[in-house]
């Protein structure tokens, strides 16, 4: 949250005095930095900006300086560093061009913007934009919080522009030849209309959401008759839209089990086994090992997959077994067997057996069997482990972002979800966050 505030047209000892008690009260939205930005009655601009408060900002000399001289604009800035570090580079306004802006509010994807990669500042960024692509361009990329004020040299125009997600207001004075505006109206009603300074304005308004105020403002020369402020023009400027996301024609989720369990461990999301011979307690798992297993010793716990008809996660754990077998579970190659310890069960069906590292043997003579790897992934029902094949089948339908073919299976990982399939170059995208309604990365597996 940054505060905004300023003044433009014939602008008086009081009015600049109203100015400064602007900055003031501004300091409740913004207390790293304040920054002004000037007009001069002859045109020529000038900025000053520091990490201080206002109070000790007046006493600054650069801007006892700048406030010496006649003024046609001024433009106000309380800074709240919401992206960029407190400095004095980071603070407002920002002179780009023949433009000379500042901004309140924080975007979500500052990479729709040009050249994003070379700013640190989100705000800086717009009025580089602007001044590369144009306002309207401009604003179809503003994914995010926003409310502008910028000077432009170039045709001595001021320029009011936000959307739904920031306030501002602006007033003329009674007399019609300045204007004055701040990011709350109150600020104005309360500072114009204190009794030390006595500005006399008329109502306050809102500017409309999306709405390009542009207002030409005429030189004010000391001692000469002011001509007064022409009405802004308005132009209605295209807002930032969300992409539509199509989902897949064919989307497969695993299901997961439902309710309690038996365990605070039995909500363990994997695969259910598949059809074939019932395991029970005292049965023989044949069983590989899945890569990516953890070894933890005195207690020695990994996991693995079972081979044939029964497709269950295997979790072996006890203590530390012959070397031999540890040498050859580390190594994962070949098949192995162990007796069911125990296993989890809901609505008929198994979803983990447990085994006890003391009967775990190494099948000999097999070498030919083929070992079926599987990988961890995410799903919006939890954890799977999959191996290539049945990946290919979950992921047929491709990215529902990119709309691209799905990554190889020993490459890239893949997110399936209700919302559809989404690769691993998707996942991290704001846009795709949002619409999902949590953060994919905290749960995706590579």
């Amino acid at each position: 949250m940054c505060g905004l505030v300023g003044m433009a047209g014939n602008i008086s000892v009081k009015h600049e005095r109203a100015f400064k008690e602007l900055l003031v009260v501004d300091a409740i939205r913004g207390p790293h930095s304040t920054g002004v930005a000037s007009v001069s009655h002859l045109g020529i601009t000038e900025v000053v900006k520091h990490t201080l408060l206002p109070h000790d900002f007046f006493q600054w000399q650069p801007f006892t300086r700048l406030l010496a001289r006649s003024h046609n604009v001024l433009i106000g800035h309380n800074r709240w560093a919401t992206k960029g570090a407190v400095n004095k580079v980071n603070a407002h306004p920002f002179e780009v061009g023949n433009l000379m802006g500042v901004h309140n509010g924080t975007l979500r994807q500052q990479n729709l913007l040009p050249d994003s990669g070379s700013f640190d500042v989100d705000s800086e960024n717009i009025y580089h934009s602007i001044n590369k692509i144009g306002v309207s361009e401009t604003t179809k990329k503003l994914n995010g919080a926003y409310a502008l004020v910028w000077w432009d040299e170039e045709d001595q125009t001021l320029h009011f522009l936000r959307n739904k997600e920031r306030e501002f207001s602006y007033t003329y004075s009674e007399a019609g030849d300045c204007v004055f505006w701040a990011s709350e109206g109150w600020m104005l009603e309360g500072i114009l209309g204190r009794k030390e300074i006595g500005i006399k304005h008329g109502p306050i308004v809102e500017t409309a959401i999306g709405m390009e105020y542009t207002f030409k403002i005429p030189r004010a020369f000391p001692g000469a008759k002011y001509p007064g402020l022409p009405k802004p023009t308005c132009i209605k400027r295209d807002q930032w839209v969300a992409p539509v996301y199509k989902k897949p024609k064919q989307t497969k989720l695993l299901p997961k089990p439902k309710g309690s369990g038996f365990s605070p461990r039995s909500n363990s999301k994997v695969v259910p086994i598949k059809k074939g011979k019932e395991l029970t307690t005292g049965s023989v798992v044949t069983f590989a090992v899945v890569r990516g297993s953890s070894f933890q010793e005195p207690g020695y716990e990994f996991k693995g997959m079972s081979i044939g008809a029964h497709s269950v996660e295997v979790v072996i754990h006890g203590t530390t077994p012959s070397i031999l077998l540890k040498d050859a579970l580390l190594e994962a190659k070949g098949l192995f067997t162990a007796t069911v310890n125990s296993f989890y069960r809901y609505n008929d069906k198994i979803y983990k057996v447990t085994v006890q590292v003391n009967s775990v043997k190494r099948v000999e003579g097999k070498a030919k069997e083929p070992v079926v790897e599987t990988r961890e992934f995410e799903t919006s029902d939890g954890k799977v482990f999959l191996d290539q094949t049945e990946y290919e089948g979950l992921s047929q339908s491709g990215c529902v972002n990119c709309q691209q073919e799905a990554p190889d299976y020993d490459d890239f990982a893949m997110y399936f979800g209700e919302e559809g399939d989404i690769c691993k170059h998707c996942v991290d995208l704001p846009i795709v966050q949002e619409y999902l309604s949590f953060n994919i990365m905290d749960h995706i597996r590579h």
